[in-house]
């Protein structure tokens, strides 16, 4: 049977098999979980070799530090200094970062925070992409002085864009929004500007933008609208673009909305035919005072975008958010010609037939179903099937 010994010693198991075989015994005997923890990490120790993983210079300074001074401020609990220091460079480990945001949130003497900030000061470029470190520095940004706040924002505005783009600095940069003043504001636009559709384009650099529209006044994203404005057609045909189009249309002012509606709505024939620009006349369809107008620039090219993969899904949002007046001109563009007889056999054509008997009022219904009926017995499809069900419905 296993004696309690040093966990140092467990290190010197040979394989990651005697030490499943170790942890195993020792959780049977309720040996504390952090042991376990401690034995299996493999931070310590990797699975295929008997060498230690070497961490980063600063993370081997960091784990030092924390492990010679924990023990001492254990025998030193009613010294708060004490208890301090050891854990602040600590902050990029989860235990140690917890410890520091609740001295924060606990709102203690001042001498705390600027404690935590000097500690700390030189490696937040480092914790802002760090999983647990990132979640501090925000907190820090919020409790200490204006002007350890201003040597913050000093530390952190170069590198936005980069902490932006990353897994980990995304969610932190986008708290820090939260806590700046107009001067600092503007210390993060200029770094913005010049990489803003570095940005647009990123799965994770574009949630920034998108909580600069939600936090900042509308004077101070103007310069998003401008550069939308711009690149209308390289934006909103990408596809982390087109979201962040659609969030600007959101959150836009009735200048600013006027503004990007007369560029979108002048390029909506190439973006309907897009596999992401549709989706952005989509959203502008639903926004009932450009509803007219995007069906206006849709009109003479009806028949052509029923029969095509993407913009037949917009011309079932244009049925559906259409007034009767613009009702009946797409339906009367569906059944005029040859048109009809086409759509009926399409494979995407078939599905707008479908969507205008749906949305249409029951005068509108009748004369469509009467447009149908001479084709029913003629065409023998699928489709035609569905169309016959909902004729029948």
């Amino acid at each position: 049977m296993w004696r309690r010994t040093n966990p140092s010693s467990w290190l010197g198991l040979q394989s990651s098999r005697h030490r499943r075989c170790l942890s195993l015994t020792l959780w049977q005997q309720q040996w504390p979980r952090h042991h376990l923890r401690l034995l299996l990490s493999s931070r310590l120790r990797s699975r295929d070799s008997h060498r230690r993983l070497r961490p980063s210079p600063v993370r081997r300074s960091l784990l030092t530090r924390w492990c010679s001074s924990s023990s001492s401020s254990s025998n030193n609990n009613n010294n708060n200094s004490s208890s301090l220091d050891p854990m602040t460079p600590g902050a990029p480990r989860r235990a140690g970062c917890r410890f520091l945001q609740k001295q924060l949130e606990e709102g203690g003497p001042p001498e705390n925070a600027l404690m935590i900030f000097n500690e700390v000061y030189d490696h937040i470029v480092e914790m802002m992409t760090d999983p647990y470190g990132q979640y501090l520095v925000p907190k820090l940004m919020q409790h200490c002085p204006p002007k350890q706040r201003q040597l913050l924002v000093n530390k952190i505005a170069p590198y936005v864009v980069s902490f932006a783009c990353n897994t980990y600095g995304s969610h932190g940069v986008q708290k820090l929004l939260e806590f700046l003043n107009n001067e600092q504001i503007q210390q993060f636009t200029d770094t913005v500007k010049p990489n803003i559709m570095t940005l647009l384009k990123d799965a994770k650099g574009n949630y920034l933008l998108q909580s600069f529209l939600k936090t900042f006044n509308r004077a101070q994203v103007q310069f998003i609208y401008d550069y939308m404005c711009e690149h209308c057609n390289e934006i909103a045909t990408h596809k982390v673009g087109c979201t962040v189009m659609s969030r600007c249309i959101d959150f836009a002012s009735d200048e600013q909305l006027t503004q990007l509606m007369k560029v979108v709505i002048a390029h909506a024939l190439e973006l309907v035919e897009d596999q992401y620009g549709n989706y952005v006349i989509q959203h502008v369809l639903h926004q009932s005072k450009y509803t007219r107008e995007v069906i206006g620039a849709l009109l003479d090219h009806i028949p052509k975008l029923c029969a095509q993969k993407f913009s037949s899904n917009v011309i079932e949002t244009c049925l559906h958010e259409a007034d009767p007046l613009y009702f009946d001109r797409i339906v009367q563009e569906i059944t005029s010609c040859n048109n009809l007889h086409h759509l009926l056999q399409d494979q995407y054509g078939n599905f707008v037939i479908q969507t205008a008997l749906d949305a249409a009022k029951p005068e509108q219904h009748a004369a469509l179903v009467k447009q149908i009926l001479p084709y029913i017995h003629e065409i023998k499809t699928p489709y035609m099937m569905h169309i016959q069900k909902k004729i029948l419905q």
